[in-house]
Protein backbone atom coordinates (compact mmCIF):
# COMPACT_ATOMS: atom_id res chain seq x y z
CA UNK A 1 0.00 0.00 0.00
CA UNK A 2 1.31 3.87 -0.86
CA UNK A 3 0.80 6.14 2.19
CA UNK A 4 -1.54 9.23 1.11
CA UNK A 5 1.48 11.39 1.43
CA UNK A 6 3.66 10.00 -1.26
CA UNK A 7 0.80 9.17 -4.04
CA UNK A 8 -0.26 12.97 -3.27
CA UNK A 9 3.62 14.03 -3.89
CA UNK A 10 3.54 11.67 -7.10
CA UNK A 11 0.22 13.05 -8.53
CA UNK A 12 1.46 16.53 -8.13
CA UNK A 13 4.76 16.11 -9.79
CA UNK A 14 4.10 16.45 -13.75
CA UNK A 15 7.31 15.57 -15.28
CA UNK A 16 6.79 11.76 -13.90
CA UNK A 17 3.41 11.84 -16.08
CA UNK A 18 5.07 13.56 -19.13
CA UNK A 19 6.38 10.42 -20.98
CA UNK A 20 3.89 8.14 -22.77
CA UNK A 21 4.98 5.48 -24.59
CA UNK A 22 2.16 3.59 -26.68
CA UNK A 23 1.20 0.37 -26.87
CA UNK A 24 2.57 -0.01 -23.21
CA UNK A 25 0.17 1.69 -21.79
CA UNK A 26 -3.07 1.69 -23.34
CA UNK A 27 -5.09 5.40 -24.57
CA UNK A 28 -7.08 5.71 -21.03
CA UNK A 29 -3.94 5.45 -19.01
CA UNK A 30 -2.33 7.20 -21.93
CA UNK A 31 -4.68 10.49 -21.32
CA UNK A 32 -4.75 10.21 -17.72
CA UNK A 33 -0.66 10.82 -17.83
CA UNK A 34 -1.61 13.60 -19.74
CA UNK A 35 -3.74 15.07 -17.97
CA UNK A 36 -1.51 14.03 -15.00
CA UNK A 37 1.51 16.01 -16.98
CA UNK A 38 -1.00 19.14 -16.58
CA UNK A 39 0.87 22.24 -18.26
CA UNK A 40 4.24 19.93 -18.78
CA UNK A 41 5.73 19.21 -22.37
CA UNK A 42 5.07 16.08 -23.16
CA UNK A 43 7.20 13.16 -24.92
CA UNK A 44 4.94 10.67 -27.08
CA UNK A 45 5.94 7.25 -28.23
CA UNK A 46 4.09 5.41 -30.86
CA UNK A 47 5.25 1.88 -31.78
CA UNK A 48 2.50 -0.09 -33.60
CA UNK A 49 3.93 -3.30 -32.06
CA UNK A 50 1.36 -5.95 -31.48
CA UNK A 51 -0.52 -4.93 -28.45
CA UNK A 52 -1.60 -8.83 -26.70
CA UNK A 53 -3.09 -6.54 -23.27
CA UNK A 54 -5.47 -4.94 -26.14
CA UNK A 55 -9.47 -5.20 -26.50
CA UNK A 56 -10.02 -3.68 -29.44
CA UNK A 57 -8.94 -4.10 -32.99
CA UNK A 58 -5.65 -3.44 -33.97
CA UNK A 59 -6.30 -1.40 -36.66
CA UNK A 60 -8.75 1.00 -34.32
CA UNK A 61 -6.07 0.94 -31.70
CA UNK A 62 -3.46 1.75 -34.09
CA UNK A 63 -5.64 4.93 -35.49
CA UNK A 64 -6.45 6.00 -31.79
CA UNK A 65 -2.70 6.42 -30.70
CA UNK A 66 -2.73 8.53 -33.88
CA UNK A 67 -5.96 10.38 -32.98
CA UNK A 68 -4.25 11.20 -29.47
CA UNK A 69 -0.83 12.29 -30.92
CA UNK A 70 -3.07 14.75 -32.57
CA UNK A 71 -5.25 15.55 -29.61
CA UNK A 72 -2.07 15.98 -27.46
CA UNK A 73 0.06 18.13 -30.46
CA UNK A 74 -0.07 21.26 -28.59
CA UNK A 75 2.38 19.73 -25.96
CA UNK A 76 4.37 17.40 -27.00
CA UNK A 77 8.27 18.18 -27.79
CA UNK A 78 9.41 15.05 -28.19
CA UNK A 79 7.85 12.34 -30.66
CA UNK A 80 8.52 8.85 -32.11
CA UNK A 81 6.73 7.16 -34.36
CA UNK A 82 7.59 3.54 -35.62
CA UNK A 83 6.00 2.23 -38.67
CA UNK A 84 5.80 -1.42 -39.21
CA UNK A 85 3.67 -3.60 -41.65
CA UNK A 86 0.46 -3.21 -38.93
CA UNK A 87 0.26 0.36 -39.88
CA UNK A 88 1.13 0.49 -43.18
CA UNK A 89 -1.66 -1.15 -43.72
CA UNK A 90 -4.21 1.48 -42.67
CA UNK A 91 -1.57 4.31 -43.64
CA UNK A 92 -4.03 5.94 -46.15
CA UNK A 93 -6.46 6.30 -42.11
CA UNK A 94 -3.69 7.74 -40.21
CA UNK A 95 -2.56 10.18 -42.72
CA UNK A 96 -6.25 11.59 -42.49
CA UNK A 97 -6.16 11.76 -39.04
CA UNK A 98 -2.76 13.13 -38.93
CA UNK A 99 -3.53 15.70 -41.80
CA UNK A 100 -2.77 19.39 -40.89
CA UNK A 101 -1.69 18.15 -37.38
CA UNK A 102 0.11 21.28 -35.61
CA UNK A 103 2.63 20.35 -33.42
CA UNK A 104 4.12 24.10 -32.30
CA UNK A 105 6.22 22.93 -29.48
CA UNK A 106 7.45 19.72 -31.32
CA UNK A 107 11.43 19.86 -31.27
CA UNK A 108 12.80 16.47 -31.93
CA UNK A 109 10.94 14.02 -34.35
CA UNK A 110 12.09 10.45 -34.29
CA UNK A 111 10.39 8.19 -37.52
CA UNK A 112 11.01 4.92 -38.21
CA UNK A 113 9.49 2.62 -41.00
CA UNK A 114 9.76 -1.55 -40.93
CA UNK A 115 7.20 -2.05 -43.20
CA UNK A 116 7.71 -3.67 -46.38
CA UNK A 117 7.06 -1.02 -48.64
CA UNK A 118 8.61 2.36 -46.84
CA UNK A 119 7.96 4.44 -49.70
CA UNK A 120 3.94 3.99 -48.41
CA UNK A 121 4.70 6.04 -45.47
CA UNK A 122 6.37 8.99 -46.96
CA UNK A 123 3.30 11.68 -46.92
CA UNK A 124 2.88 11.01 -43.00
CA UNK A 125 3.72 14.45 -41.79
CA UNK A 126 3.81 16.45 -45.43
CA UNK A 127 1.37 18.92 -44.15
CA UNK A 128 2.33 18.91 -40.37
CA UNK A 129 3.31 22.35 -39.23
CA UNK A 130 6.49 21.49 -36.61
CA UNK A 131 7.97 25.04 -36.47
CA UNK A 132 10.55 24.42 -33.48
CA UNK A 133 11.40 21.50 -35.60
CA UNK A 134 15.40 21.15 -35.16
CA UNK A 135 16.15 17.33 -34.69
CA UNK A 136 15.44 14.71 -37.07
CA UNK A 137 16.55 11.28 -36.59
CA UNK A 138 14.67 9.00 -39.34
CA UNK A 139 15.19 5.33 -40.24
CA UNK A 140 14.09 3.79 -43.20
CA UNK A 141 11.70 6.38 -44.32
CA UNK A 142 13.11 9.43 -46.29
CA UNK A 143 9.49 11.65 -45.68
CA UNK A 144 8.58 14.30 -46.79
CA UNK A 145 8.28 18.08 -44.92
CA UNK A 146 7.49 21.07 -45.97
CA UNK A 147 10.20 23.24 -47.14
CA UNK A 148 10.40 25.33 -43.81
CA UNK A 149 10.39 22.70 -41.59
CA UNK A 150 13.63 21.61 -43.26
CA UNK A 151 15.20 24.71 -42.59
CA UNK A 152 15.23 24.98 -39.65
CA UNK A 153 16.80 21.25 -39.15
CA UNK A 154 19.88 21.26 -36.93
CA UNK A 155 20.51 18.11 -36.11
CA UNK A 156 19.85 14.90 -39.10
CA UNK A 157 20.60 11.39 -38.43
CA UNK A 158 19.38 8.81 -41.52
CA UNK A 159 19.56 5.46 -41.53
CA UNK A 160 18.29 4.31 -44.86
CA UNK A 161 18.26 0.72 -45.81
CA UNK A 162 18.15 -0.71 -42.77
CA UNK A 163 18.49 -4.85 -42.70
CA UNK A 164 17.23 -4.07 -46.59
CA UNK A 165 18.80 -6.94 -48.61
CA UNK A 166 21.35 -5.50 -51.69
CA UNK A 167 19.46 -4.27 -54.88
CA UNK A 168 15.64 -4.57 -53.10
CA UNK A 169 13.38 -2.81 -54.60
CA UNK A 170 12.22 -1.45 -52.06
CA UNK A 171 15.35 0.18 -50.95
CA UNK A 172 15.97 3.76 -50.86
CA UNK A 173 18.46 4.73 -54.03
CA UNK A 174 21.61 7.00 -53.77
CA UNK A 175 19.77 9.66 -55.63
CA UNK A 176 16.74 9.94 -53.81
CA UNK A 177 18.65 10.02 -50.49
CA UNK A 178 20.98 12.91 -51.70
CA UNK A 179 17.51 14.30 -53.01
CA UNK A 180 16.04 14.26 -49.65
CA UNK A 181 19.43 16.51 -48.08
CA UNK A 182 18.99 18.81 -50.91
Amino acid sequence: LVSRRFRSIILGLPSLWSKISLPYIGRETAELFASRAKAHALSLSLDDEYSWNSKEPEHVRILGMYELAVSLSSRIRKLSICISESSSLDIDAIQQTCLNASFPSLSELTLKCYAESPRRCRSLCREWSMPSLTTLSIVNILPYFPYDVLLNIQTLSIDANKEASLGDDDSWRPAEIIAFLF
